[in-house]
């Protein structure tokens, strides 16, 4: 008789007599879920259905999607246009390089305190006009006389009435030169390169801090950690200031000419650009791909300038100084821009 040898039982069928565990239990909810067409209760229904309470949820909701509304047109508004900013007295002058161009006179007056073109100024114009009316002056009757060479080369006037006639000749003469060279220097017939020119002049003029350091406070004077243990803390800031205001001052008598590279110089001119730029695609430029890209490259540029001086000055006065006068807002240098 063979022997008696136990099999091991199957795992599979084993478990397949076992009780199921036990099923996973949601947490209570204190709303609903279901579809009101699936409504388990009379009142889920009637809520569903009742006019009252719809008309409630739909002001709800129109009241709320208003303010929503009124709140992104604020928050748009305070973030301003990162391309043309806010309009600022200053930034007018860029489209006319800070000339009235309106009621003005052809007179020598009108350049005087005033950009002109080919580098010309309004002195060196009046010192050159008033030689050429000595130069080109008639020779009186005397002097023709006394020198028997001019006399032989000029006319000669019989009569002081004759001589007369010829100075007032001459003075209207001058008097219609005068103002042809005022006009050909003046920048009212300027070719935007012209105007361009005059204003990253200006631009160095306004901004450049070897003008801004006589005018503009310096920035405060962060306090360390080691200010803290100092006995007094009044006289160290006090110190360290007049220690800055001599740096400031050694450095002033080492300046070599005026300033032209410093943040601020360099996006009031890019800003001066960026509106020359997008006046001309609002206007005659809608297909102008390539002026569009060069747009874009002006602002972004002008951002990771502004990016610079804040992070330097702090939004100190230099800040305030070229954003007041610039009008630029938040939109200009914070975040992300796309045109």
């Amino acid at each position: 008789m063979p022997p008696r040898i136990p099999r091991f039982p199957c795992l599979r069928s084993s478990q397949a007599h076992q009780t199921p565990p036990t099923s996973f239990v949601l947490p209570f909810r204190s709303f609903t879920s279901t579809a009101p067409s699936h409504a388990s209760t009379a009142q889920q229904k009637r809520r569903s259905r009742d006019p009252y309470i719809l008309a409630q949820a739909a002001a709800k909701r129109a009241a709320n999607q208003s303010r929503q509304e009124v709140l992104r047109k604020q928050r748009a508004a305070a973030y301003g246009d990162p391309v043309k900013g806010v309009t600022t007295p200053f930034l007018e002058t860029f489209d006319t390089a800070g000339q009235e161009l309106e009621g003005k006179e052809d007179k020598l007056e009108t350049l005087k305190g005033s950009h002109l073109k080919h580098f010309l100024s309004a002195s060196e114009i009046e010192q050159r006009l008033d030689e050429s009316y000595v130069l080109s002056a008639p020779v009186p009757e005397k002097v023709l006389k006394a020198v028997p060479d001019l006399s032989a080369n000029k006319p000669t006037a019989g009569t002081d009435s004759a001589e007369g006639e010829l100075i007032k000749e001459h003075k209207a003469r001058h008097d219609n030169a005068t103002a042809a060279i005022v006009r050909i220097a003046s920048l009212t017939n300027a070719s935007s390169a012209d105007r361009r020119r005059v204003n990253i002049q200006r631009s160095i003029d306004t901004f450049g801090r070897h003008n801004t350091d006589q005018t503009l406070p310096q920035r405060p004077v962060s306090l360390p950690a080691i200010c803290r243990h100092h006995p007094d803390p009044a006289a160290w800031v006090a110190e360290e200031t007049k220690k800055a205001e001599e740096r400031r001052a050694a450095n002033e008598k080492l300046r070599a000419g005026p300033d032209t590279g410093s943040s601020e110089v360099q996006i009031a001119i890019l800003t001066a650009k960026i509106r020359t730029l997008s006046q001309f695609l609002e206007s005659r430029g809608k297909g102008d791909k390539s002026n569009k890209r060069n747009l874009r490259l002006l602002v972004h540029r002008r951002q990771k300038l502004l990016k610079y001086l804040w992070r330097k000055e702090k939004g100190g006065p230099r800040w305030q100084h070229c954003v007041d006068s610039l009008g630029i807002t938040d939109g200009a240098w914070k975040g992300e821009i796309t045109l």
